[in-house]
Parts: structure tokens; C-alpha cells; sequence
């Protein structure tokens, strides 16, 4: 290779399939809010730092978006995925919010003290 000639290096995407049981147990994972966002996760040790990774986000065992991101931290008990710029973790929040609020409602309605 000739001296000044950058080779692009193309990095395999890896797919992560993110399983939360509540929206409020997705928001207690959920990491950085102000930033691009992203995901503290505890199931992947195999992770590398700086791997691309396209993350399926279910909650309750319904898919609510794909987002693609990169590992910020590796480790043995938990990685944390940044998402990537223009990915729109905004939603996934949002919606997350909603259906915690909706999940609180609900259960206060069916535990009402009389």
C-alpha cells in the first residue's frame, strides 16, 4: 500500500436483541438523555469496544424500534451502547415515558384502596 493511503476498514454490524419486561425497566437502562442516548446492557460480555451493533429494542415481548449504535464500554457485568448520531432514540424514549406513565396508572387503578 502506497504511503499516505488510507485503507477503509469496514466493520461488521452485530444484531443485539434487547428484551425488557416494563418500559420502566428499559428507562433504569437508558443512558445518556441530553446526549445521542443510549443503552446499558448485561447480557453480552462477547462485546468489544468501538463494535457496530443494530440493537432490537422489545418491551414485553413487542419489538418497538431498531436503532444502530456503537459499544462505548465493554465488561464482563455490563457494556454500555451509544446510539448513533441522527438515530431516533428521541422516540424510543418518549414512548417509553408514556408507557411508564400508563403502566403506573393502570396500576393504581386495579390497586385502589377502598
Amino acid at each position: 500500500m502506497k504511503k499516505g493511503v488510507r485503507r477503509l476498514v469496514q466493520r461488521k454490524e452485530r444484531t443485539l436483541d434487547v428484551r425488557f419486561k416494563t418500559a420502566e425497566e428499559l428507562l433504569k437502562c437508558y443512558w445518556g438523555y441530553m446526549a445521542e442516548g443510549g443503552l446499558v446492557v448485561t447480557c453480552f460480555p462477547s462485546l468489544k469496544l468501538r463494535q457496530c451493533v443494530s440493537v432490537v429494542i422489545r418491551i414485553a415481548g413487542e419489538i418497538r424500534c431498531t436503532l444502530r449504535g456503537e459499544v462505548l464500554r465493554e465488561g464482563l457485568s455490563k457494556q454500555i451502547i451509544k446510539f448513533l448520531p441522527g438515530e431516533p432514540h428521541e422516540q424510543l424514549l418518549l414512548d417509553s415515558l408514556a408507557a411508564d406513565e400508563k403502566e403506573l396508572v393502570e396500576h393504581q387503578l386495579t390497586h385502589r384502596v377502598a
